[in-house]
C-alpha cells in the first residue's frame, strides 16, 4: 500500500549551516529547497535541518511564522523574508517592512495593514516601513 499526499511549500527554512529546506503549513521540512521564489525563515545558530523532520507547533516560534505567511499569502502580499523577534515578527515585503506584535491577534494587524497598503497604493505612494506594534500604526513613506 503506497499513501502519496501533496505538500505545498509555504517558506523555505535556513539553519545553523545555511542549508535550505521547503517547510509545509503543518511545519514538516519535506525537501531541499532550488531557488524557489518563497520567503525565507532563519531559524538561528542552534537549528539544525533534515528532511523528514517535524518542527513543534511552538518551536522558535515556527507556528507564528507560518501562519502569518499563509495570512499573508491569503491577502495577496509577497513576502521576502520573516524573522521572529522578542514580541514582534518583522515580514519584509517588496519594498516595504512590516511588525507585528506577537501579543495582538495576528489577523487584525494584517487587515489594518492590507487597509493602509490599499489607501496608500490609491495615493501614489508606498510606504518603506509600516509598525503595528503600537495603538496607532506609525507609516514611514
Amino acid at each position: 500500500l503506497i499513501s502519496v499526499k501533496v505538500r505545498k511549500p509555504l517558506a523555505i527554512i535556513e539553519d545553523k549551516n545555511e542549508a535550505q529546506f521547503l517547510v509545509d503549513q503543518e511545519g514538516l521540512l519535506f525537501r531541499r529547497a532550488a531557488k524557489e521564489p518563497l520567503p525565507v525563515i532563519k531559524l538561528g545558530e542552534d537549528f539544525e535541518g533534515r528532511i523528514g523532520l517535524w518542527l513543534a507547533v511552538d518551536e522558535q516560534g515556527i507556528a507564528s511564522y507560518l501562519k502569518t505567511l499563509d495570512l499573508v499569502a491569503s491577502k495577496g502580499l509577497e513576502t521576502k523574508e520573516i524573522y521572529l523577534r522578542s514580541k514582534t515578527i518583522e515580514l519584509q515585503l517588496t519594498g516595504t517592512v512590516v511588525w507585528f506584535n506577537t501579543e495582538g491577534s495576528i489577523e487584525e494587524q494584517l487587515e489594518l495593514l492590507t487597509q493602509i497598503l490599499q489607501r496608500l497604493k490609491l495615493g501614489g505612494s508606498i510606504p518603506q516601513s509600516v509598525d503595528l506594534r503600537f495603538s496607532r500604526p506609525v507609516v514611514k513613506l
